[in-house]
């Protein structure tokens, strides 16, 4: 059975089913990771910048069985955690320093039928708020820091984890 085009497993991210993709069945599920690259839009692994290692068997075409799921990764967003309180900027300025650390939702869907078959956020860390910080001269407040990006291996070991777990 030939694999499904890039396009196919893409709208797949939408709910939108492959008629020729596996049934989800038994604790063995080939799977692809597809990215939603905000400034792009939604994209497959192409082999050359391999973010998640378990994309590999996609990228080279070695899963022995054809493929069930999609695992897509949404966009990173920033959400607000809380404020450091308020603060004083060397401009004269006075405002609230808010705290945002980074998340990414990931849904793995069922390729065969396009619904979610389960979904988990992964956050990156939040920043530490501090007795003094340095605003960029006359921007306005509130001002906003941010964390760190959530850890891509997590994600990859999340995924790795899905493609052996028995279907339920």
């Amino acid at each position: 059975m030939p694999q499904p085009t890039d396009s196919q497993v893409i709208n797949v991210c939408g709910s939108h089913p492959i008629a020729t993709a596996a049934k989800y069945a038994g604790s063995y599920h080939p799977l692809v990771i597809v990215v939603d690259e905000t400034s792009y839009g939604w994209s497959v692994d192409d082999g050359y910048s391999t973010t998640y290692s378990v994309d590999d068997r996609w990228v080279t075409n070695s899963w022995t069985s054809p493929l069930q799921l999609v695992v897509c990764v949404g966009a990173e967003t920033a959400v607000r955690v809380s404020s450091c309180g308020y603060y004083n900027a060397e401009d004269g300025a006075y405002g609230q320093v808010v705290r945002y650390k980074y998340s990414k939702a990931v849904r793995v869907k069922v390729a065969k039928t396009g619904k979610t078959l389960q979904s988990k956020t992964f956050y990156g860390s939040t920043p530490s708020c501090s007795s003094s910080f340095t605003v960029p001269w006359g921007a306005p407040p509130p001002w906003k820091i941010y964390g760190g990006d959530p850890n891509d291996s997590s994600i990859n070991t999340y995924a790795t984890k899905v493609s052996t777990q028995k279907a339920k």
